[in-house]
């Protein structure tokens, strides 16, 4: 049986009187043709997915996203007692040796790599070993894997703080002198333009300890200005990109990113409703153009920096009271 027809016979068969085998023919051929759309349509749908991100670009910004680390302690006065002095940690050292029990050490906010041994975060992230003159530990993605998210045995390096602008809540770090370098690659560029409100945007961060999740959403408002200015024009005022992705304690200090995967902003502060402000990305050039002796990729000019500043054309933007949370 012939089950293959032009379309010329298959208008003759309706024009003409109808008979048991034309209908059959014609009912075969509409099925066999429903069948064919079916899988063509069905095939590509069902074998591509769709990513935010791909899983290659997950695994790339995994390995430029670090975590801060500290010691997880117990109090047990009396009963337990451990040698701060055992694990190199001077932060463990201003505690009361008899108090302490440590466990592991947890996470507790994020950063991004500018090189190789420098590290972007916020500095309400390390203001009070900032102040105290300590160093800090740093995680990377590989090391939290090996040591199955504790990073017992010192699976961190530390850091020394090179810049902070405390005001605009960012702090660089450099990787210690003596320490190997366990960065196994990746780095975050800094983006060359302003966020622009629309736009896909992405964070890579450890709400509560939850280490390297990856959030999306889009940026809300692409330039917000702190509630401690004046007005829009203010040189000393923050300015915030404010996204809809979701961050959360933990978040504090890591990337605000672009499609490109460029870094637009150091997520500082988070309230209800996916409100997350993140400092913008000019704030972080200026604070990089103070970094001596380092060539940051997409940095070619401390100059550049003032070019990356609000729109001359956009209206004056309102001060804003952040009521939120840090860390």
């Amino acid at each position: 049986m012939r089950i293959a027809y032009t379309k010329k016979e298959i208008l003759l068969m309706m024009k003409t009187k109808p008979s048991l085998y034309h209908c059959s023919a014609l009912a075969a051929v509409v099925l066999l043709s429903l069948t064919a759309c079916q899988q063509g349509c069905a095939t590509p749908s069902s074998a591509t997915m769709r990513f935010a991100r791909t899983p290659s670009q997950v695994e790339e910004i995994s390995h430029a996203v670090v975590a801060l680390v500290r010691p997880t302690l117990r109090a047990h006065p009396g009963t337990i007692s451990a040698d701060p002095q055992s694990t190199g940690d001077t932060y463990a050292d201003d505690m009361e040796e008899e108090d302490l029990v440590i466990l592991s050490y947890g996470i507790y906010c994020s950063g991004s790599l500018l090189t190789e041994n420098l590290v972007l975060t916020a500095y309400h992230c390390i203001d009070d070993r900032h102040e105290l003159g300590h160093r800090i530990q740093v995680g990377t993605y590989t090391q939290y894997r090996r040591s199955q998210g504790t990073f017992r045995g010192n699976e961190w390096r530390w850091h020394d703080i090179v810049a902070v602008d405390a005001h605009n809540d960012l702090a660089i770090l450099r990787l210690s002198s003596g320490q190997g370098n366990a960065h196994r690659r990746g780095t975050l560029p800094l983006a060359t333009s302003n966020p622009r409100t629309g736009e896909h945007a992405f964070t890579m961060g450890h709400p509560r300890g939850l280490g390297w999740t990856l959030t999306y959403g889009v940026v809300s408002q692409g330039s917000r200005m702190g509630d401690d200015s004046a007005s829009s024009a203010d040189p000393h005022a923050t300015r915030y990109v404010q996204a809809s992705a979701q961050a959360y304690y933990g978040n504090s200090g890591g990337p605000l990113l672009n499609s490109r995967n460029e870094i637009i902003g150091v997520i500082s502060r988070g309230g209800p409703f996916h409100i997350v402000f993140s400092v913008h990305v000019s704030l972080i050039r200026l604070l990089a153009c103070q970094v001596p002796d380092v060539d940051i990729p997409t940095v070619r000019a401390c100059s550049l920096s003032h070019e990356l500043s609000a729109p001359t054309s956009a209206p004056s933007l309102v001060p804003f009271r952040v009521i939120t949370h840090q860390r």
